[in-house]
């Protein structure tokens, strides 16, 4: 029997243990554990601890709704526009602009779903085809303006790739984007921490949210900001939180979007042992290591998908999860076919293999970035790479590879 762990990589929520929150008489939230039928916030004093991908989805989502909303920002998210499309079962309507994403005809699905094996990210438009240093900085300039119009995560994923690993091309990415995020805030203090002239870090280096309005909420006047790096957050009271600088803030509801031990976190919820009664959690004390991005030596049988050295965050997540469960299948077939019913990966292979995952992280601008794509939000965990940054062509070469020479790393009885 094969166990597929299909454990979500934001399935582990964090909250930061802020003094005195047993105190507040308020309500209070983390956003991974949203009350099914929902939350009145029409009319309260709002606080939102974080301004992750949840915080940006709730921001612009209750700013409109709510008498006063305050924001405590450690890090600014650098969000890029979704541009959403809604369609309804009688038209399909599409933007009369080429640049903007359209509906594809059903006809073309298949080749949109063989293309996204062959792009970086798993999308259907890949980084350009010429380096950086090769297209002059107007013909630079009009590619972004194509990405950004495009939208989602276009301007990320399907620039230019050296965007990851030459400052250069970094700084010049994340110019573009304060240029155009800048526009778009009218408060100087504000357009300052939302969208600084200077990075905070590498463009990119963290994941970015896609958003509506969010930057449009913090026009209104109802919103304030609170940059918690110049005034910390001291406490909970009783009526609201606490800062250096700010003093007591009431509030009638707290909505902590702190985030997710990710990608590893949810395993170590789980009390996973092998036959010598050895942890997942004492495997991995000093790192995560995997085969392939799907299993762990010593543990037979055990796989999982969408997990940890995945290329699960950083591109199209239904592709990468085709892809290894395609793998997974071919096989348990193979299994099935020779009589077997015990598989494990071996340890030099693991050990060769998260090296591998280890030595594309190091060569990029990723490390110097406090993210949690190397768990460095969970405070007393080992930094290092939790997701493949190779790009899903590179994955799915490394896999059919391994299958090809008849599943190479790993034993089987």
């Amino acid at each position: 029997m094969l166990t597929l762990l299909r454990i979500q990589i934001f399935n582990s929520s964090y909250t930061p243990p802020f003094n005195g929150l047993e105190k507040f008489k308020g309500e209070w939230y983390h956003s991974s554990s949203w009350p099914e039928d929902g939350v009145n916030l029409t009319g309260k004093r709002v606080a939102i601890v974080g301004t992750g991908a949840s915080g940006v989805q709730i921001i612009q989502e209750i700013g409109p709704e709510v008498a006063q909303l305050t924001v405590y920002q450690r890090t600014p998210n650098l969000a890029l526009p979704m541009r959403q499309h809604f369609f309804n079962k009688e038209s399909k309507e599409t933007s009369e602009n080429p640049k903007e994403w359209q509906c594809p005809n059903k006809a073309d699905y298949e080749s949109i779903f063989s293309r996204s094996k062959c792009t970086f990210s798993g999308f259907m438009q890949n980084f350009w085809p010429e380096k950086f240093e090769n297209v002059n900085p107007t013909e630079r300039q009009k590619i972004y303006e194509d990405m950004w119009m495009y939208g989602g995560f276009a301007f990320w994923l399907c620039s230019f790739g050296e965007v990851f690993f030459s400052q250069e091309a970094n700084n010049e990415a994340y110019a573009f984007w304060a240029n155009k995020t800048r526009e778009r805030l009218h408060h100087p203090i504000k357009r300052e921490l939302l969208a600084p002239l200077k990075p905070p870090h590498a463009w990119g280096t963290k994941r970015p949210c896609l958003e509506t309005s969010y930057y449009e909420v913090f026009n209104q006047n109802n919103v304030d900001l609170i940059d918690v790096n110049s005034s910390p957050i001291i406490e909970v009271t009783e009526y609201g939180i606490k800062t250096k600088k700010e003093g007591v803030i009431p509030v009638d509801i707290i909505i902590f979007a702190t985030g997710f031990d990710s990608f590893a976190g949810g395993f170590f919820d789980i009390n996973i042992r092998n036959a010598k009664g050895i942890s997942i959690q004492e495997k991995w004390k000093t790192g995560t290591k995997t085969y392939l991005s799907l299993c762990t030596s010593d543990l037979p049988n055990l796989f999982w998908v969408y997990g940890p050295h995945s290329t699960a965050a950083f591109g199209n997540g239904p592709t990468s999860i085709e892809i290894q469960c395609n793998w997974i299948t071919d096989l348990l077939l193979k299994m099935h076919k020779d009589g077997q019913n015990r598989v494990a990966a071996n340890e030099e292979p693991e050990a060769v293999w998260t090296k591998h995952v280890n030595d594309l992280w190091q060569n990029s601008l990723f490390p110097a970035t406090n993210s949690w794509y190397q768990g460095a939000n969970i405070p007393g965990k080992i930094r290092g790479p939790l997701h493949y940054m190779g790009g899903i062509p590179l994955y799915y070469e490394k896999l059919n590879i391994c299958r090809d020479n008849n599943y190479e790393g790993f034993s089987f009885v």
